[in-house]
This record gives structure tokens, C-alpha cells and sequence, in this order.
């Protein structure tokens, strides 16, 4: 069998405190049993000796969110642009680690972007006013929130097909095509960002528009280059597969999506 550099690269806010271990001990079963296989925790604040003793990590600034600790992590990894990079919050339970196989063999035969579960896609027009700015009455664009590089990518209005930061399967070298990840580069609500009792504190659709605001961009440029069809899920139901469960709400009630 073929082997592939893999790097995990875990946006860490929880430290794994909904699963009890059994995900820090996955990792570290597969560290152990897999020399191609390397994890860095993307921290966003110090984490506790467990995180420390099981492959490399880094605290930053919690701007962006998972999609800015992703990048902030490729920045400092430096990785070959064969890598097969799983980007995953660290509250998911997993239930079954061949996730990791199932997902190689889908890059093999062309996919170029895996979700868990499937997601709701989204019309997307660059040139109209953001959900964001309009809780932050800064009068943004949804180009305005691209990196100037990455402009070119925007144009028309389009219907994107999304998958969610909680868990994103890719090669770095897709990601080099799209000139790497988009994320709003702006300050920190100084939250929780995936605490979902928020209202009293920003207001639940203030907080939630900045993920989704990374998450749009990110599904615009991904449908558009690589097309609806090299984005894949390894289920049609909401944060839920066979393999992980991202949100504990799904677990006894899933919806199905089928995109």
C-alpha cells in the first residue's frame, strides 16, 4: 500500500474535555503506529501536558478562528505539497479512525475537498454586503474579507457547495491552487467562539457570522476552481457520520442533507 505523508492539524479550544480522552489516545495510537503520520495542535490558549507530550503545538492569538488557526499552522509547518492535511476542531467524538483510509482512497479517485458530514450550501454574490458587517456596521463586501492575492477568484454570484470547518480533509496542494485558506482577519469577540448560548454576549447571529463568513469564502473559491463535484462528504447527515460526530446535539438527531 502506498504510503502518504499525513499531517493532522487540530484547532484546539476544548482539549478534547467532551470525549474524555478517547481522542487525544486515538492520536496518539495513530502517531505511534504510523511513522507518515504527524499532528500539531493549533492552541489558542496554554494547553494542558497531555497536548504538550503528543506531537507539536503552538499558541496563537484566537483571531480567525479555526479557519485562521488552520492557517496559521501551515504557515509554521511548512509542509510538501503531496501532504493529505486533516483540519479538525478537537471537541469532535470519533467513532471510528479509518476515516483516515476512507478519505486517502476518495483523494486517489479525483476528490479534492472532504467534509464529515454534509453541509448546507449557499449562494454567495462577492460583490454584496456581508451578513458580518452588517452586526459590525463596517459596510464589507464579501470580497472585502478576501486576501488581495486571492481576488481574482471573485466575480459573479454563485451557488457553492460548503463544508464545515469542524472537520476538512484535503492535499496541500489544493490548497496551494486556492491560495490557501480565507478567514476573517479581524479581533477576537473574546469568547468562546463555539459556545451557542450567546446572545446576551454579541448576539447569537453576530458571533455566528464570523465562522460562516470564512466558511462562504472558503466554499465560493473551493466550488469555483475545483468544481461541486470534487467536493465530497463521507455522509449525507448533518455533522454526522459513521466515522466522528462534530456537534453532541446530533448525535440523537441528525438531519439528513443529502448535497
Amino acid at each position: 500500500m502506498k504510503k502518504y505523508k499525513i499531517q493532522f492539524i487540530i484547532s484546539s479550544f476544548y482539549f478534547d474535555k467532551y470525549s474524555d480522552g478517547e481522542y487525544v489516545d486515538g492520536l496518539k495510537y495513530l502517531l505511534e503506529e504510523n511513522e507518515n503520520i504527524s499532528l500539531f495542535w493549533s492552541c489558542h490558549k496554554e494547553p494542558p501536558d497531555r497536548i504538550k507530550n503528543i506531537g507539536e503545538y503552538k499558541v496563537y492569538e484566537n483571531i480567525g478562528f479555526e479557519w485562521g488557526a488552520y492557517t496559521k499552522a501551515l504557515n509554521h509547518l511548512n509542509l510538501d505539497e503531496d501532504t493529505i492535511l486533516f483540519l479538525m476542531h478537537d471537541d469532535i467524538l470519533v467513532k471510528d479512525w479509518s476515516f483516515v483510509n476512507r478519505c486517502t482512497v476518495m483523494l486517489d479517485k479525483g476528490v479534492k475537498i472532504i467534509g464529515n458530514g454534509s453541509n448546507y450550501p449557499c449562494m454567495v454574490n462577492p460583490h454584496s454586503e456581508a451578513r458580518l458587517s452588517y452586526w459590525l456596521k463596517t459596510n464589507d463586501k464579501w470580497i472585502d474579507y478576501v486576501k488581495d492575492k486571492n481576488k481574482h477568484f471573485y466575480d459573479n454570484e454563485l451557488f457553492c457547495k460548503s463544508v464545515r470547518g469542524s472537520f476538512i480533509c484535503t492535499k496541500v496542494k489544493y490548497l496551494n491552487e486556492v491560495g490557501g485558506l480565507e478567514w476573517v482577519n479581524k479581533g477576537s469577540p473574546g469568547i468562546d467562539t463555539r459556545v451557542s448560548d450567546m446572545d446576551g454576549v454579541l448576539g447569537n447571529g453576530r458571533f455566528q457570522s464570523f465562522g460562516n463568513t470564512s466558511l462562504y469564502l472558503n466554499a465560493y473559491k473551493f466550488t469555483k476552481v475545483f468544481g461541486p463535484d470534487k467536493i465530497k462528504y463521507l455522509s449525507p447527515y448533518y455533522c454526522v457520520s459513521d466515522y466522528m460526530v462534530e456537534r453532541i446535539e446530533e448525535i440523537d438527531n441528525p438531519k439528513y442533507i443529502g448535497v
